[in-house]
């Protein structure tokens, strides 16, 4: 250790003492411990010690008839000795009504989701106008902003939007049921990548929300109810006003962050607006899906940054962005420990996801903005893959509620979610810990109560998506199914594209995660 620091903190003279130093003392302290053990056996006596070959030091326990202290050993003396006291707690018990109350939490709130989501065209049109007008009516505050250094999002946003588009392209062209779709996909991302790459603040804008209106002809398809319909598409017409709005307004502040914040979020589909995304969620197919939350959204929020940074305030106050920020991780979450769809279940952790990266925009710190930008990028890449993995059991008519036991089928698309879901949750040493743990620390520069609300968000989020994988892909079928309904149980082979695009995802999400160094051409340097 003392070598290969000595090209750091120490001198090279330095580091070869402390080695030198540390080999002495390891010597000695081993000649030490050797010359002590004919000593140990030979008073090893009494209760301390059993059997005939003795040195074995149990605490005055007694040994088996194996003459050394087993893990059965172990585990009974703690269980005698701690027994009473577990007895007098009911650890498992609080456990097990905390767990319910969770779920019964989650079972109330998704009623008031399903709710919403009958009459989610209403719905959106009267809470927009309910939002915009409070935040008009409050006139939110225009404080001075901290300036903070931009962060050179483009380029990484760019990076990470092309790549997912390109590989759930190359899934929907790998299914009979979805090629037809690829036109319509190629356009929408073709937009949202040119919207990140040019410099004017109005012809980007209308490239990002081009990419937005681009994605009506994949839900206009005859497969999907006019009311997830009608939905999706005055979300995208009210968004687009609301954020053209703000545009327009660029130099009144106060108007225009209400018009910017009620749009982000019905866009985003933060709180209050996150039932439209569960109306569509069961109707589309996976891939049309990722295309909306990987491509488009992330397009949306990449335009967000750059406007927000050359307009800081735009932010407004931040308390109220904070609020929605916390709100939509922690209820998203809360909505996902109830989910049995797969597909709802990762839209809903998309909405969880935007909570953070709203955190990261508004923190006024480059900790945060890098955060949300690294956490875009992972967001974009991760939901491509887990999207990806859909959809060949969707193809296939297997990708039900009820359906356990997919991974036996379709091993490849188990190994891609398994990957996508610890990218999502920021589990070092997917890409997706580098910017979460920057947003963890943004929060906590905050106030500890934000970074507790995080926390348990992502504590939840993690919860679910162990439920999905454990029920839905681990196990065998479910029991009672027949023959016919199981299909075939031996594992198929995924197209080669869905495998291509499964290896690629998984290692563009290992790769910066293992070296984080590999982001910084991309961004200018991270903080």
């Amino acid at each position: 250790f003392g070598l290969f620091t000595g090209t750091g903190s120490f001198s090279t003279t330095g580091g070869l003492v402390l080695a030198v130093v540390s080999l002495v003392m390891g010597g000695v302290i081993y000649a030490f411990a050797y010359a002590l053990r004919p000593a140990q056996v030979a008073v090893a006596s009494g209760p301390a010690l059993a059997g005939a070959s003795g040195g074995i030091f149990t605490g005055g326990e007694p040994l088996s008839d194996e003459g050394r202290l087993t893990a059965r050993d172990f585990s009974r003396i703690f269980e005698q000795t701690w027994l009473p006291f577990f007895q007098w707690s009911r650890v498992d018990a609080v456990y097990l009504a905390m767990g319910r109350g969770l779920l019964t939490c989650a079972r109330i709130c998704n009623v008031a989701l399903a709710w919403l989501e009958e009459r989610a065209s209403v719905s959106m049109v009267v809470l927009s106008a309910l939002v915009l007008a409070a935040l008009r009516w409050f006139n939110m505050p225009v404080p001075e902003v901290r300036a903070v250094e931009p962060m050179h999002a483009a380029p990484l946003l760019t990076a990470a939007c092309a790549t997912a588009a390109v590989g759930l392209l190359g899934v929907a062209l790998s299914q009979r049921a979805t090629r037809r779709l690829a036109l319509w996909m190629s356009l929408s991302s073709a937009a949202a990548a040119a919207g990140l790459v040019v410099h004017g603040e109005w012809l980007r804008f209308a490239l990002v929300e081009s990419a937005a209106i681009l994605t009506i002809p994949l839900v206009w398809r005859p497969q999907v109810s006019r009311g997830a319909k009608n939905a999706y598409v005055i979300m995208v017409a009210v968004s687009l006003a609301l954020l053209t709005a703000s545009q327009i307004l660029i130099h009144d502040p106060a108007a225009a962050q209400a018009f910017l914040l009620t749009g982000a979020c019905l866009k985003l589909a933060a709180i209050p607006f996150l039932f439209w995304v569960a109306r569509v969620a069961d109707e589309l197919p996976a891939v049309v899906l990722g295309q909306i939350v990987a491509v488009v959204d992330i397009a949306a929020f990449a335009d967000l940054v750059v406007i927000t940074q050359q307009h800081p305030l735009l932010l407004g106050s931040p308390a109220v962005w904070l609020t929605v920020a916390g709100v939509t991780a922690f209820a998203a979450a809360i909505l996902m420990l109830a989910q049995r769809s797969l597909k709802r279940l990762l839209v809903l952790s998309s909405v969880e996801d935007v909570g953070f990266l709203f955190l990261g925009l508004v923190s006024a710190s480059a900790v945060g903005v890098s955060g949300a930008v690294i956490g875009a990028t992972a967001h974009a890449l991760a939901k491509a893959l887990l999207f990806a993995t859909l959809a060949t059991p969707e193809s296939d008519g297997v990708l039900r509620a009820d359906r356990t036991g997919i991974a036996s089928r379709y091993p490849m698309s188990a190994f891609g979610f398994l990957f996508g879901m610890l990218a999502m949750l920021g589990i070092p040493p997917m890409v997706g810990f580098v910017g979460r743990w920057r947003l963890y620390e943004a929060a906590l520069r905050i106030h500890p109560a934000l970074l507790a609300v995080f926390i348990a968000s992502s504590g939840f989020a993690l919860i679910a998506y162990v439920i999905a994988l454990t029920r839905a892909w681990w196990g065998p079928p479910a029991a009672g199914a027949n023959e016919a309904d199981c299909g075939d149980s031996q594992p198929h082979q995924e197209p080669f594209l869905v495998r291509a695009v499964v290896l690629v995802l998984v290692a563009l999400l290992l790769v910066p995660g293992l070296w984080p160094g590999s982001l910084r051409f991309l961004m200018g340097g991270l903080p």
